[in-house]
């Protein structure tokens, strides 16, 4: 039987939460859509599938736009076995982003708080202090997607986790596996990585208290669970966990395959100083509190009044969201879009709440601040990331530690409202019903701290920042510096205010004049009106663009047009573009396939050849990845007639024995004649020769990943593509329809030997880790789709209850 209260409080927090994300983003309702750089980015890169799966009607496994070619995983391929992620999508894309991504983090927060007995509306206003946070703003400004999406399903795994020690076995293993499929699917493993690291306090406590009360077994079980949870969400992503894996190998993150000469790293992981790059220091630690304590962003809204908006004022600097940008950010980093600020109203909300929480929780909600702080400040904190670097399987595949503070407001969340709720239950067990000392005690440590700051901290930092040197000579520096103060001292006096705010219900509470209802819902407008303004900041209105306008950016110049009126087939050719920057950017990929482009996760073997050949604009490298057009800094086109084509025989095969020597290789070879062979991998196919029948060859089918030849040769040929050699499984080669063997040429090329005589050559790339994958993630997500299903309707809706007449 269905509870009408249930479904009456539900409908009114989902109403919450929608007129609030519409509110925040109300242009996405005019039609608008929001242009952020990685969205762009992404969409320039992945029109050439995206047109390919339409034209095909399937997905094509391979992409040729960027970076001469590499799987179509971290491109654009769309995971369709996933069932949890169809529900997903039916919420976030069906309502558009950013609405429905918001609204779907939203729900997902409320559900998982009530999961673990969270009263209603102080699950509804932990919701929003969670999701509604100037991180996630900023996230979704640079085009973020995968992080938030992780972030947003992170409660999952936080409350599975949690009701499993509670003993309550069947919905902790659904709701953690549920978390493990979806935060898997979001793909920033980085974020999960930390969420594990973090929860080591809260295992160690949980384990020592079960010994202690003789339950052994218990924490066996539990382990157990989590570690089947953890299997059924890589089933539940299975072709996303096994291509990654594959592909991985073959990145840069898998080491160079040279040993004497590698361009690139040759260690498996980042190098410690890459890696640590963006570490926090203790300076900007404080802005979770006071969030324009160490400057805000690099082009941060400059403070009314001060000399430094006089000064833009009279340049005509552009302005964002009505105010001029500044260079405020004096901090540690190299550079930022803005701070993790986590709000003066959530903080207070935990400072409070912690000491009435249960000792495991604070265990668990204070390893966690403790260790995200130390972890985002990774070379600050060697003493701990060093540790990690080292010894930690695949920690050293991580950049940008400051990071880690992104998973930090879902556990603040969590904490707060788990213990103000405690607190209740404890004050009404009260027959003094008076304002507790720790009330004022939390007041004091927080207002107190930011008055200090506001007081005396033009004295206590110098604000000069890294590029202190350039400001002196430019003769700003001064004028810099003062709106910096200013800054810190209008965000010390703001979080000063928005703590006692949020403090002031619950002392209304305390005595007795409004009821906990009303004062929840008080602090959650307390707290939005915190988080929401401090967002706005860093979150540009004025990207929100109409579809037409958005579509321009991808007009084409008339270098574009140029090239675009030779070519019938974006396939047969290759474009260098030195007008943009070409290796950091996939703008030039939305019409033709790139040199270039812009991707953390290069094949290894192309990054060697771009730093070591490309870099130095090797011709005949060039020529061999079939560069026909070259456009230079001035924008305008040279056309490399000497382009090698998609494919061609050669007359001789050069023989070495090592990685290394096929890549020195390169300095001197005539790549039209001469094809590299390693003889250790591959001579015995070549059966060693060293000459060949140069033949015809002509392309009949280019799709990336069925490629298809008709050739004709007085004699056995050796047949080079311009196509990259992948170092992972996936590539066949047929002649005639007879599998014949995969030859690596010239270092980072595909070959075959074709017979003598007129032939059909075909080439297909089809990994049995995307399409066996896809059918395990179906069966296993799918599982827990119905399961998911059941437990919300029991649990929110009153559904699936006995009746008393069934339970007789």
């Amino acid at each position: 039987m269905m509870n009408k209260v249930a479904i009456k409080n539900n409908a009114i927090s989902l109403g919450i939460f929608i007129l609030i994300s519409i509110a925040l983003f109300y242009p996405q309702i005019q039609g608008k859509q929001y242009r952020s750089g990685d969205n762009l980015e992404y969409t320039a890169k992945s029109e050439e599938l995206r047109q390919l799966n339409k034209e095909l009607g399937r997905r094509v496994l391979w992409a040729d736009a960027i970076f001469s070619g590499m799987p179509a995983y971290f491109v654009h391929l769309p995971y369709t076995g996933n069932v949890l992620k169809g529900i997903n999508d039916i919420i976030v894309f069906t309502i558009g982003r950013p609405i429905g991504l918001f609204l779907l983090g939203l729900i997902i927060v409320f559900l998982c708080l009530k999961a673990i007995g969270v009263s209603h509306w102080m699950a509804t206003i932990g919701a929003l202090a969670a999701v509604i946070t100037t991180n996630n703003f900023i996230l979704y400004s640079a085009g973020h997607m995968s992080k938030i999406m992780t972030v947003f399903y992170i409660p999952f795994l936080l409350s599975g986790t949690i009701l499993l020690f509670r003993k309550r076995i069947f919905y902790g293993f659904l709701l953690f596996s549920v978390g493990a499929v979806m935060t898997i699917m979001a793909n920033h493993p980085q974020m999960i990585y930390y969420f594990a690291l973090v929860l080591i306090p809260y295992f160690a406590y949980e384990t020592f208290r079960y010994i202690k009360a003789k339950e052994w077994i218990t924490p066996v079980k539990i382990y157990g669970l989590l570690v089947l949870g953890v299997t059924l969400g890589v089933l539940g992503n299975m072709s996303r966990i096994w291509t990654t894996i594959e592909y991985t190998n073959a990145s840069t993150r898998g080491g160079s395959v040279l040993k004497e000469v590698a361009s690139t790293n040759s260690e498996k992981g980042l190098g410690w100083d890459y890696a640590m790059q963006w570490s926090n220091g203790i300076v900007d630690i404080i802005p979770s509190l006071i969030p324009g304590a160490a400057g805000g962003a690099n082009q941060e809204p400059v403070p009314e009044g001060s000399q430094l908006e006089t000064l833009l004022k009279q340049n005509n600097s552009p302005k964002q969201n009505g105010r001029y940008l500044g260079p405020l950010y004096w901090g540690k980093l190299p550079f930022t879009s803005g701070p993790i600020y986590f709000g003066a109203a959530l903080l207070w909300m935990v400072v409070f709440g912690f000491k009435y929480l249960e000792n495991q929780y604070k265990w668990l909600f204070g390893g966690a601040i403790l260790l995200t702080i130390l972890l985002s400040m990774g070379k600050n904190a060697a003493f701990l990331n060093h540790f990690l670097f080292n010894y930690f399987p695949k920690f050293n595949n991580f950049r940008a530690p400051n990071s880690a503070l992104s998973i930090l407001p879902m556990f603040l969340a969590y904490a707060g409202v788990m213990g103000l709720d405690k607190y209740k239950e404890e004050f009404q067990s009260l027959k003094n019903k008076t304002v507790p000392k720790y009330f004022w005690i939390s007041i004091i440590v927080l207002a107190g701290f930011c008055l200090i700051i506001a007081v005396l901290g033009t004295s206590l930092f110098s604000f000069e920042g890294a590029n202190a040197d350039t400001y002196a000579q430019q003769n700003v520096l001064n004028i810099i510096v003062e709106a910096r103060q200013i800054l810190l001292k209008q965000d010390s006096m703001r979080s000063f205010m928005f703590v006692l705010l949020a403090a002031l219900p619950f002392w209304i509470y305390f005595t007795k004049k409004i009821n906990y209802q009303i004062a929840t819902a008080i602090l959650g407008v307390v707290l939005m009106l915190d988080a929401i303004p401090i967002g706005f900041r860093y979150f540009n209105k004025d990207n929100f663009r109409t579809e037409r306008s958005i579509e321009s950016v991808f007009a084409p110049r008339p270098v574009d047009q140029d090239i675009l009126s030779r070519e019938n087939n974006r396939e047969t050719y290759r474009v260098l573009d030195y007008s943009v920057n070409t290796m950091n950017t996939n703008m030039t990929s939305f019409h033709h396939n790139t040199i270039g482009g812009y991707h953390a996760l290069k094949m290894s073997r192309y990054q060697d050849i771009l730093n070591g050949y490309i870099a130095k604009n090797s011709p005949e490298v060039l020529n061999m990845l079939n560069t026909k057009y070259i456009i230079g800094q001035d924008g305008k086109l040279n056309v490399n007639t000497n382009a090698n084509g998609v494919a061609w025989f050669v007359s001789n095969a050069e023989y070495v024995d090592s990685p290394d020597a096929e890549y020195l290789a390169l300095e001197s070879l005539q790549t039209k004649e001469t094809a590299v062979v390693n003889a250790v991998d591959f001579g015995d196919v070549t059966g060693n020769k060293t000459t060949f029948s140069k033949g015809q060859v002509v392309p009949l089918q280019l799709v990336p990943d069925d490629l298809i030849y008709e050739t004709e040769n007085d004699d056995e040929g050796l047949l080079v593509l311009s196509e990259l050699w992948y170092d992972g499984p996936g590539w066949k080669a047929y002649v005639d329809g007879q599998e014949v063997p995969l030859i690596r040429t010239n270092f980072a090329l595909r070959a075959l030997v074709v017979p003598a005589g007129k032939h059909q050559v075909s080439l297909q790339f089809k990994p049995q880790s995307y399409l066996m994958g896809e059918r395990i993630a179906l069966i296993v997500s799918l599982l827990l789709t119905l399961g998911l299903i059941y437990f919300i309707g029991k649990e929110y809706f009153g559904l699936f209850a006995r009746t008393k007449s069934s339970s007789k």
